[in-house]
């Protein structure tokens, strides 16, 4: 079972919600690895089960961690509004810090989110700079 973080997107719009089959088919249409799933089960809004046609030890590492992007939460509206490469300029989420600016190879700023549902960063800005 994955649960999802409750609040609102770095642009405030409140987190999706996903009923059984959209939250299916997104992840079918992101991972090759989905066919270790038979289904996904939508237990409430913010918490999804998968049943696994067999165990698979990796399964927390591919879905639940940064490791790979299949277990990302996409916000639909907001990639129907600047597509795919307005996306990848611009990203929104949900996560403690959110996006400022990017230049490839060169640095990458990001900043505190204050409407971070659990506690806003100490840290207020962050820039990461490539060697």
């Amino acid at each position: 079972m994955i649960q999802a973080a409750p609040g609102s997107l770095h642009n405030a719009i409140p987190a999706p919600r996903r009923t059984s089959s959209s939250a299916s088919n997104a992840i079918k249409g992101r991972s090759r690895e989905f066919r270790a799933s038979q289904n996904v089960e939508v237990v409430d809004p913010l918490t999804a089960r998968f049943h696994l046609h067999a165990p698979w030890p990796d399964f927390m590492t591919f879905y639940g961690t940064t490791a790979t992007a299949a277990g990302l939460v996409v916000p639909k509206r907001y990639l129907r509004q600047v597509g795919e490469d307005g996306f990848k300029k611009h990203p929104i989420g949900l996560g403690p810090y959110k996006f400022v600016s990017h230049i490839p190879g060169v640095e990458l700023v990001l900043e505190a989110y204050e409407g971070y549902w659990r506690k806003v960063p100490h840290v207020k800005r962050l820039i990461m700079k490539g060697c």
